[in-house]
């Protein structure tokens, strides 16, 4: 019996992803035109988040133990922009951006992203590949120049030591200042394949300690207030898609 000969190559892990990508952006573009068209995406409407949403679950970061940390990374950047006083449309965005923000791992070995132990001068190199990876993939969806922004500037610092371009204060756009703050609360309140969940008093320090230097002061702050409200530390066991932790999460 003769064999398809795609069946003989071993494909690198990250191709059906890549597929599954250009699959949904497709999507995403008749979605734009159609909403364009009868008018809902004018308002928001919540059809709008199908297909960030697909797109998010087939990027889910290796190192997750939990998959939901892309989803509360998000949850966190869009509250820090309400609390900011962002508008609607800034919200959604910021929200958007957040949902694709570590899309760049898909290029990075599971061996290094899972690994337990101290990484190499090299390993850590290759890590620090992913935000350039993010941008290149993101930006290809032209119908939303903004999603590609916090893959590709959310490991800037606001004292400029950061990567992949060394940005300093407000030359990092906005988006990626906040989910910057996201995504470090929500890798110090997660379980990682080299440590536990901190404690929640070791994580605002971490915070206060980077205000200014890691992170934009303002959004920083307001993650710091956000902390203070969130007495029984329930905010970082949001588990679900759009749920709201009551009393700190509330739409």
């Amino acid at each position: 019996m003769l064999r398809h000969p795609c069946r003989r190559i071993k494909w690198p892990s990250f191709v059906p992803k890549l597929a599954l990508l250009f699959a949904t952006s497709l999507w995403h573009i008749i979605f734009i035109k159609h909403s364009a068209f009868t008018g809902n995406l004018a308002h928001g409407s919540t059809a709008s988040f199908a297909p960030w949403y697909g797109i998010t679950l087939s990027f889910k970061p290796s190192d997750s133990s939990d998959s939901p940390s892309i989803m509360r990374v998000a949850e966190y950047a869009r509250e820090i922009a309400r609390r900011a006083k962002k508008s609607e449309a800034e919200i959604r965005e910021i929200y958007f951006s957040a949902l694709l923000h570590d899309v760049g791992k898909i290029g990075v070995p599971d061996a290094i992203i899972n690994k337990e132990g101290r990484l190499t001068d090299e390993e850590f190199q290759a890590i620090k590949e992913h935000p350039k990876l993010g941008n290149q993939i993101l930006q290809n969806i032209r119908q939303s120049p903004y999603i590609s922004i916090g893959a590709h500037y959310h490991h800037e610092r606001y004292d400029g030591h950061g990567y992949p371009e060394g940005l300093k204060g407000e030359e990092i756009p906005e988006i990626a200042r906040i989910i910057a703050v996201a995504d470090t609360y929500d890798a110090m309140t997660s379980k990682r394949s080299y440590r536990s969940t901190l404690p929640q008093e070791v994580v605002r320090d971490e915070i206060e300690k980077g205000i200014g230097t890691q992170f934009d002061p303002q959004y920083a702050k307001i993650m710091l207030e956000m902390i203070d409200e969130d007495k029984d530390y329930q905010m970082q066991e949001w588990k679900a898609p759009f749920k709201r932790i009551s009393g700190v999460m509330e739409s």
